[in-house]
């Protein structure tokens, strides 16, 4: 993922910025794409999830970006 970020700033009513808010994020731009197309709250969350361990631990997300995500949902248990 390419490392530019940006703060969020978004209907307080939205779940991307309760979400900021609750863990602190500044979120990609890509995430904030990502989050404007989710389907649904917990398909966000466990995007925004696998996301950040592939960033911690320098493993490229590019294979995360649009739909093609959602099969690695079951990585989080």
């Amino acid at each position: 993922m390419q490392n530019r970020n940006a703060n969020v700033i978004c209907n307080p009513q939205s779940e991307l910025s309760t979400l900021s808010r609750i863990t602190n994020l500044t979120l990609s731009l890509t995430e904030v794409t990502d989050a404007i197309a989710a389907k649904s709250e917990s398909d966000f969350i466990a995007k925004l999830v696998i996301s950040k361990e592939c960033e911690r631990h320098n493993i490229s997300v590019s294979p995360l970006v649009g739909a093609n995500w959602q099969p690695l949902r079951g990585l989080l248990g």
